[in-house]
Parts: C-alpha cells; structure tokens; sequence
C-alpha cells in the first residue's frame, strides 16, 4: 500500500455502523475505504448506493402493514440489513482489508465507526420527519392552522371555506386554550361530518366530566356553525387506525332553551337579549337591536324578551319566542312578520327566516 498513514475500517466496525446509522452510514465508511485502495470511483458508487438503498429500505417499512410491523421485533429489521451488509463487505472488500493491515496499516477505532453510525441515524430521522410531514395523510390531505399549537386536518371532499369556519369557531370556543400542542382531524362520514382528538389515553372514555366537556364542544360547534351536515366528536389513536366514538352525557335542563346556552349573548337592557351565532357580522346584531329599541310596542322595556338570531347561510333565521296556543293567531304572526320586515328595512340585505319556539316544550316551527 503506497499510503499506511490512511487507517481502514473493519467489517466489525462497518457492522456496528450499520446497526445504528442504517446502509447510508456503510455506504460512507465503504466509500472511506475504497479511497484508502484508490478506488475514487467506487468510493463514490458506495455513497450513492448507501442513500438509495436507506431510501429504497424505509420506504419499503412504510408499505409493510401496521399490524405485522407491530409484531415484528424491533432489532430484526437492523439486524437483517447489518447481515447482508457485512457479506457485501467481505466480499468486495474482505481480502484488501486483510492485505491493508498486514501490511502494517492501521485500523480506524469502532468509536470512530460508531459516530459514523450516529451520523446515519440522524440522516434517517431526518428523512423520517419529512416522510411523515411531508406525505399527506390518507383521508386528511390537507391542513389549516386552528391556533399557535392547533392544527386542523381535513379531506380533501370538504371544501376549505368550510374548514376555515370549524377552525374559527374553535379558536373563538376557547376549548383548546393552553394546548401545548395537538392535531384535529376532520372527515365526512355518511351524514355527519367527524372531528377527531387524538386520544393516547383510552380511560378518559370513562371519565364523565370529561366527556361532559366534549359534548357541550360538540353542541358549541353545531350551534354556532349551523352547517347542512353535524358535526360529531370523535377518539382516534396516534396511529389514526382505532376510532372510538363520544358517549353523549344527557343534560336535564328543560327549563333553558338548550341552544342559548352555546350562542354568543348581545344585551340590549336589562330584559332584551340576542342570541347568535359566531359567523353572525356583528354589525347586523345590532340592526336588530336597533329594531328593538324602536319598536318599543312590540318589545316592552319591563318584559323580558329572547331573540336568536342566526347566520344559516346562505339566510338568516330569527327565532321568536311564542307559547303554542298562539301560533295560529294571525295578529301574533302578522306583528312578527312586519318585526323582519322592519329589521331588513333598517339595512340586513340578506333573506330572513321566521321561526317560533314553543316557550314551554321549545317545539319550533318556521313561519
């Protein structure tokens, strides 16, 4: 050898690089080796091979099932490739390495050949963060950011206005303030839309202040979205492979008009109250408000009176309160009817919907 100063790595040292550093960190202390005999073709052949069989390996690992890969012990993959790895060694390089050291030259320390194979599983980390980031999810090809540490994942079949909203009343909801970090999941699911959390837990299923929470979220979005589809709460784990669906806590309060309890208060005095909903401007609660200020007959000062007010795209639903017995009375819808016509005449451009809730059962009925 016209160079002994140059130290050469053993197969043993190639091998313990492999285990941890995967084919791309052989493929760099191949290619050192095949300098140390002057090969620099087949040393850059080495490197190139290494990177494209790291790629053709994890890319194989990723097609293979969840539930075989689960029962696969985890030292079996490396040990498998180190093994093919150190017979490829020793036969394309195995008797001039022997000649190399006999001739006095030296071998390079396996701690040497170990931080190669720390290089290498770092490299393959790397590659495995942007496979995973990267590659979209089945079923959730696109994503929208909810908040700092939230964000939204979505189909492809629903359309980005649509999740743009979900996101926004969820910011608004408050629900997943102080998250320090967390992925949602939304899907379409027959009649429903599904939101999922990611559940690493599944006894929380039992817990029933918790699911408490999680249905009064869910009625929160339903109420406020008012989408043609529901949205429903749903579990799944971190793989995305076991969903578990949100039991509903029954809530006996039949003396509150349970939507009430979800939309966005606007006081208007002491007994007037607006209720609507978060997609609702702003600017058109208080058109009605001013209606209601006008029509001081219709809306006495010392009565308490609930309005809900509702952005049902592409209309708006204004909901009245009004015992049964007098929804059959044409005075009492003919009032209620000028009110609209009144409100849209104060600049509401939209199309209004007149609905009357029951005060007692809270039966509604569209006028």
């Amino acid at each position: 050898m016209e160079n002994n100063s140059q130290k050469i790595f053993t197969n043993k040292a190639i091998s313990v690089a492999t285990f941890f550093g995967g084919p791309i960190a052989a493929g760099f202390l191949i290619s050192k080796n095949y300098k140390v005999f002057g090969d620099e073709n087949a040393a850059r052949n080495s490197i190139f091979i290494g990177i494209i069989s790291t790629v053709l390996l994890f890319a194989g690992i990723f097609m293979i099932p969840e539930h075989i890969i689960d029962k696969i012990p985890q030292a079996l993959i490396p040990g498998i490739y180190t093994a093919i790895i150190a017979g490829l060694v020793e036969k394309l390089q195995g008797q001039k390495i022997k000649d190399f050291l006999s001739e006095n030259g030296q071998k390079a320390s396996n701690w040497q050949a170990a931080g190669y194979g720390l290089i290498g599983l770092l490299i393959i980390a790397s590659f495995l963060f942007v496979m995973i980031f990267a590659i979209p999810t089945e079923g959730y090809e696109k994503n929208i950011t909810v908040d700092k540490n939230v964000k939204l994942h979505y189909s492809k079949d629903i359309e980005d206005l649509k999740s743009e909203r979900i996101a926004s009343v969820i910011k608004q909801s408050g629900f997943m303030e102080g998250s320090e970090g967390a992925d949602l999941f939304l899907n379409t699911e027959e009649n429903f839309y599904r939101l999922k959390f990611v559940l690493p837990d599944t006894s929380v299923l039992s817990d029933t202040m918790l699911l408490t929470d999680f249905n009064g979220f869910e009625n929160y979005l339903n109420y406020n979205l008012n989408f043609d589809k529901k949205i429903e709460i749903g579990f799944t784990d971190i793989n995305l492979l076991n969903n578990f669906e949100l039991k509903e806590i029954e809530i006996d309060n039949q003396q509150v008009y349970e939507p009430i309890l979800y939309l966005q208060p606007y006081q208007i005095n002491d007994f007037h109250k607006i209720y609507y909903n978060s997609s609702m401007p702003i600017e058109d609660v208080k058109k009605v408000e001013n209606t209601v200020k006008r029509l001081r007959a219709y809306f006495p000062v010392n009565q308490r009176i609930d309005i809900v007010f509702l952005n049902t795209e592409p209309d708006y639903t204004i909901k009245f309160f009004v015992v049964k017995d007098l929804w059959q009375n044409d005075g009492v819808t003919k009032r209620l009817k000028s009110t609209v016509d009144y409100i849209k005449s104060n600049g509401v451009d939209k199309n209004i919907n007149l609905v009357l809730i029951d005060n007692q059962t809270f039966e509604e009925k569209k006028i």
